[in-house]
């Protein structure tokens, strides 16, 4: 559409590969279709001119998407202008000129540093790279390599500096760097240091800095995964294991969901650690809406546990009680959770009785029981959550209590409470919990006859669900819908999908600060 198109006309790279296709007398059409593909094209080309010239160069024998499926050979393609530089007869060629530039030892150190798959930190590149070598001897010759060009960096918002290669140079590098068999010991060890790190922060009720921690060397772990998958698998699981709880906020949950499947079939891998790793599988497939196959992995599992008790015990109950729940067996469900929540208080699990508390409510509230016994339970877990200082438990406190406002009719209450529990999750994600508070948002707001507001929500909860990969369970999409129609038939239909232009493409923390906003207006609006 007109937006999109003038929104990519916008970026110099964008407008250099149309020009310089136009040269070369290709039919290159420029619609709604081939925007994506050379958009994503020139993201892998790092937006370099000298890299875009050589795509655009080719147009005339490949579509856009062959070039972007055929990269690395394409970086050893004449660019197609004539420089009479040789160093520039190709990006492969530019690289390699700059490479020679550099000592020795940063020579070795740019052809290691690519098995890091995203950035890195310079601890990092130490401890996989160079091992022997000094905080000082690694500090100044990654500045040889950002001086020539060959490395960036970038600085987190914590203000931590860390190193990345270009696409184009990852490409070129990687091919003379081979498959870096002798630094896989070295890169799963401090792999492993991250995951343990990480599962420190979690263990000290900091989820939000171990799951920025993950996010920050997401691709670095998934390698590892890899790496590990065929050279040590229970090491594989077991790092695997520890990255659950952060799949479960509704980050990647189809990727945490096929590691799982992949790890429950090998025979390598303890008995004990198996039946975690099935745990583990049967938790997302429940988000996943694959009750069938939860149902499945829960039934076995629970005839593993069942002599052993304990933890792992509580842990299979308790999915068992989630998944009667989804499947309206609130009765089940009920006597799952209150058996889950003495076995987690006998553990000293607090966070995961906690959480058992607030399900155990919710599950009573559908059975229609008195709403103050809920309101205790939540209480309860919120008083936990914020003595351990899990956010994320907290924040699903607040939603709970919300929407118990939202029963008695207190829509002033409830919008405060989302708000409270909205600020939370924008520190400690979890994408579908929250879309449920998205569900609330939009009664209240229709409720509340705020409809352009109640579209907001629907449209934000839409994005959520799409972000997440995991479906609302039927009996809150039938709600969604529900408000979503009430809304939509109030407000013209330029202003409907005005909405959802809104929070296309947007990401977890733009719609969720959005939904704040949205909520602040409400309460001014109340007020």
């Amino acid at each position: 559409d007109p937006e999109r198109m003038n929104e990519a006309l916008q970026f110099d790279g964008f407008r250099l590969f149309v020009e310089r296709a136009k040269q070369r007398g290709t039919d290159l059409r420029i619609d709604k279709a081939s925007i994506p593909g050379i958009c994503d094209l020139l993201f892998k080309l790092d937006g370099l001119p000298l890299a875009i010239e050589m795509a655009a160069g080719l147009t005339d024998v490949l579509s856009v998407r062959e070039i972007s499926q055929s990269i690395a050979e394409c970086l050893d393609a004449p660019t197609g202008t004539g420089p009479e530089d040789v160093r520039q007869h190709t990006v492969s060629a530019t690289i390699e000129w700059s490479r020679r530039l550099l000592t020795p030892e940063a020579q070795a150190l740019l052809d290691r540093v690519s098995i890091f798959p995203n950035t890195w930190t310079l601890e990092g590149a130490g401890a996989v790279c160079l091992p022997g070598a000094g905080h000082a001897q690694v500090r100044d010759l990654a500045r040889q390599l950002v001086d020539h060009s060959l490395l960036f960096t970038v600085r987190t918002r914590h203000d931590d500096l860390r190193f990345g290669l270009l696409q184009t140079t990852r490409q070129v590098i990687a091919r003379r760097a081979g498959s870096q068999s002798e630094l896989a010991d070295s890169y799963l060890a401090y792999c492993q240091r991250l995951i343990d790190t990480a599962r420190s922060y979690i263990d000290a009720g900091q989820e939000s800095r171990a799951y920025e921690l993950i996010e920050q060397d997401y691709e670095t772990l998934v390698k590892a995964l890899d790496l590990a998958f065929e050279r040590a698998p229970e090491q594989c699981a077991r790092m695997a294991l520890a990255l659950h709880s952060f799949w479960m906020s509704g980050t990647r949950l189809i990727e945490g969901r096929t590691w799982y499947e992949r790890l429950s079939n090998r025979e390598q891998i303890a008995p004990s650690t198996r039946v975690s790793v099935q745990i583990a599988l049967s938790s997302l497939c429940i988000l996943l809406g694959d009750n069938a196959g939860a149902s499945r992995i829960l039934v076995e599992a629970a005839e593993t546990v069942r002599p052993i008790g304990g933890f792992e015990l509580a842990r299979v109950i308790g999915n068992l009680a989630v998944h009667r729940d989804r499947m309206g067996q609130y009765a089940e469900a009920k006597e799952g959770f209150e058996l889950c929540c003495r076995l987690f208080g006998e553990c000293g699990a607090r966070r995961e009785e906690a959480q058992s508390w607030l399900n155990l409510g919710v599950v009573k509230l559908r059975l229609n029981e008195p709403l103050s016994e809920c309101a205790e339970l939540y209480r309860r877990a919120l008083i936990c959550a914020r003595s351990i200082g899990s956010a994320s438990v907290e924040a699903k406190g607040c939603s709970c209590l919300a929407h118990l406002e939202l029963k008695e009719g207190r829509l002033r209450e409830a919008l405060a409470l989302n708000k409270q529990g909205l600020l939370l999750w924008l520190t400690d994600p979890n994408i579908p919990e929250c879309n449920l508070a998205m569900l609330d948002l939009a009664e209240i707001f229709v409720r509340m006859e705020s409809f352009e507001a109640a579209a907001k929500a629907f449209h934000i909860a839409e994005r959520l669900e799409e972000l997440s990969h995991a479906p609302l369970p039927s009996l809150h999409r039938d709600r969604l819908d529900t408000w979503g129609r009430l809304a939509k038939s109030h407000l013209s239909a330029a202003d409907w999908r005005s909405g959802q232009r809104l929070v296309r493409s947007k990401g977890f923390q733009e719609v969720v600060t959005m939904a704040i906003r949205i909520v602040e207006a409400g309460e001014t609006e109340d007020a």
